[in-house]
């Protein structure tokens, strides 16, 4: 026999950055979770939010409908941040007071939004952090309202591809 004690290599470790803050972990960890952004597309007029009480579609709901479906938002709502899976939120304002900003042959052009020459224009975001795909399709289900559109898009993992 020999002396020589065979001793296995030390892990690589890799920087994942999760709700809760950056991590540390063995490269070879596989990821639970999955970031989503689930993006809300829509046309109120006036532009305000929510949007379902300035799109034609909200309005024509009964008050007591409407009432309801704001419950339901603040359960999910409510849902989404016990279980750790929210990351966070935003409104968007107006697309009539965008800037575009982009490239021609003379170099940076400016130019007045909105972008999209679409009737919906993106309203606002929420990020979603998920241990499935499943689960991320079933949350951005109940987003869906009256006169919205809503997409749900994997974010980019650290390595570069999206899931």
């Amino acid at each position: 026999m020999s002396d020589v004690e065979i001793v296995p290599p030390a892990p690589t470790y890799i920087t994942r950055v999760a709700s809760g803050g950056p991590k540390h972990i063995p490269k070879d960890t596989p990821e639970v979770a999955v970031k989503y952004v689930i993006l809300i597309h829509s046309n109120p007029n006036p532009w305000g939010h929510p949007t379902i009480e300035h799109t034609n579609e909200g309005r024509a709901l009964s008050q007591s409908q409407r009432d309801e479906m704001d419950r339901e938002f603040e359960a999910l709502l409510e849902e989404l941040s016990a279980s750790g899976e929210f990351v966070t939120a935003e409104a968007l304002g107006d697309p009539a007071s965008a800037t575009i900003h982009g490239w021609g042959s003379d170099g940076h052009l400016a130019t007045d939004g909105p972008y999209a020459e679409a009737k919906e224009q993106l309203a606002g975001f929420f990020i979603v952090e998920c241990e499935t795909r499943d689960r991320a399709e079933a949350i951005a289900t109940r987003f869906a309202a009256p006169g919205d559109v809503i997409e749900l898009r994997p974010l980019m993992s650290p390595a570069g591809d999206d899931r």
